[in-house]
């Protein structure tokens, strides 16, 4: 799958063009990410911390912050999110409507084919348990 690598400004510029409020995407780190243009289907397990067995590594192949799937992202299997200990952003608060949003809500329940709506964002973090 097309990939390329998208600055925290270019995101921004993004997202106001897509329409979308400014909560939707302010918990989110202000650094680089990978852009996966339109939409993206994985089959099985999608880790979002082994970038080496995602779908875009042959177009990026470093790693960076997160994916931005500017399209609808269908998943069929589990979307893991390891967590490795490093503390979290804390300057701004947290809200679970600016993380879960409709889009990754469901992560935490069995496994079965799964579509996010539309969304330039894709794939936003996950909460942690």
């Amino acid at each position: 799958m097309r990939s390329s690598y998208l600055s925290w400004p270019a995101a921004v510029d993004l997202f106001e063009r897509r329409g979308l409020p400014q909560e939707t995407y302010r918990n989110l780190y202000e650094e680089e990410y990978i852009l996966c243009p339109g939409s993206a289907a994985i089959n099985g397990e999608f880790s979002l911390n082994d970038h080496d067995r995602s779908p875009w590594s042959d177009d990026t192949p470093d790693g960076a912050t997160g994916y931005i799937v500017d399209g609808d992202l269908t998943v069929d299997g589990n979307i893991v999110n390891d967590d490795d200990g490093a503390a979290s952003r804390t300057d701004r608060p947290c809200t679970d409507e600016a993380i879960t949003s409709d889009s990754i809500a469901w992560a935490d329940q069995p496994s079965h084919r799964r579509t996010a709506p539309t969304s330039p964002y894709g794939i936003p973090p996950l909460r942690r348990r």
